[in-house]
């Protein structure tokens, strides 16, 4: 398991200690994104695995406070769920300093926690570095990477829309359905990397495998599905509806089995070994 280190320099008069309150707000907005990113990492109906604690601090120039993962429960194993939830937490925040990009695993919530953390440095502390362990870099806040990161955040949050629109898939749960005032099948659908919902619009395809598959495996809430169609977004990162024209049930854990990943029809109803033949056969030809 891997500790992380939070190092928090206060601008003081000759000395680096921070306030009491920049110092406990830095740590609970900390702690607020990493359980906003377990939240958002986690299948649905799975629980918070990962309790936080404080298991070592200096008072060296400047003040570091150490930061361990435990499992809420004796005997859980929570070592995937703690990488994936370091990992998340760390690339986002390096990914918020460098641009006005929507990190993967990071909804609103995170961003405001973020929000918090980048702009404490920015008004009242000094710098801030985030070391989350060995296997990861650590993010370094300044005052002047501070101050561009909290302007990352505002235009993550406010974006400037310039809609647009492309072909593609895109992966989430299901929130519910209904028929819109055409009478056309809508689907909502949460998206699983960025946490938004958006109306799908089913047709064709994805409207015939709705309505076979309906009753027990689509309306299910928190249920996984792929749609792929036309996906029309406001700006970067922002999607809100999807032309759908086919749809995907996906298991709602663990990796894809056989039925997953394969098409029974693939040879066209002939044996495998006589389908290999003819495609040898056209080869050579």
């Amino acid at each position: 398991m891997q500790t992380m280190k939070l190092t928090i320099a206060g601008k003081g008069e000759g000395d680096d200690a921070p306030l009491v309150e920049d110092l406990i707000g830095q740590l609970g907005d900390f702690l607020g994104l990493l359980r906003e990113v377990e939240d958002a990492v986690a299948e649905p109906g799975e629980e918070n695995e990962i309790v936080w604690r404080v298991t070592g601090a200096t008072r060296n120039s400047p003040l570091s406070i150490e930061i361990t993962a435990f499992p809420k429960r004796h005997g859980m194993n929570i070592d995937q769920r703690e990488r994936k939830v370091r990992a998340a937490a760390a690339h986002g925040l390096a990914e918020i300093k460098r641009a006005p990009a929507r990190p993967d695993w990071f909804d609103d919530r995170a961003l405001t926690k973020a929000g918090g953390i980048f702009g404490r440095v920015s008004n009242g502390l000094a710098a801030t570095t985030i070391d989350f362990g060995n296997d990861l870099p650590p993010v370094v806040i300044t005052s002047e990477t501070a101050r561009a990161a909290a302007a990352n955040i505002v235009r993550i949050q406010k974006p400037v829309d310039r809609p647009y629109r492309e072909l593609g898939s895109v992966e989430g749960y299901f929130e519910g359905f209904e028929r819109d005032g055409f009478g056309r099948l809508v689907l909502r659908l949460r998206a699983r990397l960025t946490n938004e919902t958006a109306k799908c619009i089913l047709q064709g395809q994805a409207a015939a495998a709705f309505e076979e598959r309906s009753v027990g495996e689509v309306i299910e809430r928190g249920r996984r599905l792929v749609v792929s169609g036309t996906l029309h977004h406001r700006g970067p990162g922002r999607l809100y509806q999807v032309d759908a024209d086919r749809l995907q049930l996906l298991r709602n854990s663990g990796l894809p089995d056989v039925a997953d990943i394969t098409d029974p029809g693939f040879t066209g109803g002939l044996r495998s070994e006589d389908f290999l033949a003819g495609m040898r056969d056209a080869g050579s030809a």
